[in-house]
C-alpha cells in the first residue's frame, strides 16, 4: 500500500485528509516538522502533503529540505494549507511543490490531485532503471551513481549509457554481440 505522509496539525484536516485517502493508502500523520523529520528518517513517503503553517516552523522549509536530499527529491509535494496569497504559491512551487491546494479542500479533489501525483511519479520512474548504486535516466542518457555521501554523475557518453541500460535491463542473461552492435548502428 502507498504511503501517504500528512504534515498537518488540524485534527480537522487531518481527519478529512484521512477519510479522502484512508481506504487506498496508508496515511501517516505528522502534526509537527520534528514529528515529519524523525517520520521521514524511518521510511520515504509515495507523497507528501504539507502544511504551511504548523507548531514549530514552515512547511516551506521541510518542502526546501525534501527536494535537497537525493532520498526524497522524487517524492511529490503538495501543499494543503489556507495560505492562499500567490506570493506564497509561488514560493512553494519554487521550493519544488508538485500542486497547492487550498483550504478548505473538498476530500474528492485531494484524493485526484493525489492520484495525479502519484501517476505522473510511475511515469518517470518507467523511464528509469534502477541497479545497485545507480539510476540510468532513459530520456535524458544520465547515470547518477547515489553513495552515501550524495550523487555523482557517470562520467559516460550517451551510446555507453545506451549499452548499460541494455545490460542493466537483461541482467542474468548472456547478450550476444551482435545483439549489442545494433546500439552502435543506432547510437
Amino acid at each position: 500500500m502507498r504511503q501517504i505522509l500528512a504534515v498537518e496539525d488540524s485534527e480537522d484536516a487531518q481527519a478529512l485528509i484521512v477519510a479522502a485517502l484512508g481506504d487506498d493508502y496508508a496515511v501517516r500523520l505528522a502534526p509537527t516538522l520534528a514529528d515529519a523529520r524523525q517520520q521521514l528518517e524511518s521510511a520515504v513517503p509515495d507523497l507528501v502533503l504539507l502544511d504551511v503553517e504548523l507548531p514549530d516552523g514552515s512547511g516551506f522549509q521541510l518542502c526546501s529540505e525534501l527536494q535537497a536530499a537525493s532520498g526524497t527529491r522524487e517524492v511529490p509535494v503538495v501543499f494543503l494549507t489556507s495560505h492562499t496569497a500567490t506570493g506564497e504559491k509561488v514560493l512553494a512551487f519554487s521550493l519544488g511543490a508538485d500542486d497547492y491546494l487550498d483550504k478548505p479542500f473538498d476530500p474528492l479533489e485531494l484524493r485526484a490531485r493525489v492520484e495525479s501525483r502519484l501517476r505522473k511519479r510511475d511515469l518517470r520512474s518507467e523511464r528509469a532503471i534502477a541497479y545497485g548504486p545507480f539510476r540510468i535516466e532513459l530520456g535524458c542518457f544520465k547515470a547518477p551513481l547515489v553513495t552515501p555521501e550524495g550523487s555523482e554523475e557517470l562520467d559516460a557518453t550517451p551510446h555507453e549509457i545506451k549499452l548499460l541500460c541494455e545490460l542493466v535491463s537483461r541482467r542474468g542473461e548472456i547478450v550476444k554481440r551482435e545483439d549489442l552492435a545494433r546500439f552502435h548502428r543506432s547510437g
